[in-house]
């Protein structure tokens, strides 16, 4: 069972590593194979959890950003900025959920 979480996580930290600043874009080729171990033989509703625990971690890494500008120039606090990104990278896993 938490091998195939950390599967999950280690799926959307490899895609983190593939993209910018890290740029190690090979790893981009070889991302999805733990996930992809991950969903072997299990219930749809685990399946969509574990796509949704990838993508999670994925977008927290990637869209980290959007707390600085919304912070910055939309004016918001940091106590609405981290909770509404947070919201964001919800929403957004939920794409890779329903793959």
């Amino acid at each position: 069972m938490i091998k195939r979480y950390f599967g999950a996580a280690l799926t959307g930290a490899l895609l983190i590593a593939s993209f910018a600043p890290f740029g190690y874009w090979p790893l981009a080729w070889v991302a999805f194979i733990p996930l992809l171990l991950a969903l072997d033989g299990v219930a749809p509703s685990r399946g969509f959890f574990l796509g949704f625990l990838a993508g999670f971690v994925f977008f927290l890494g990637t869209v980290y950003w959007v707390v600085n500008s919304m912070h910055s120039y939309g004016g918001l606090g940091l106590a609405t900025s981290v909770p509404l990104m947070l919201l964001l990278a919800a929403f957004l896993s939920l794409y890779p959920g329903f793959f």
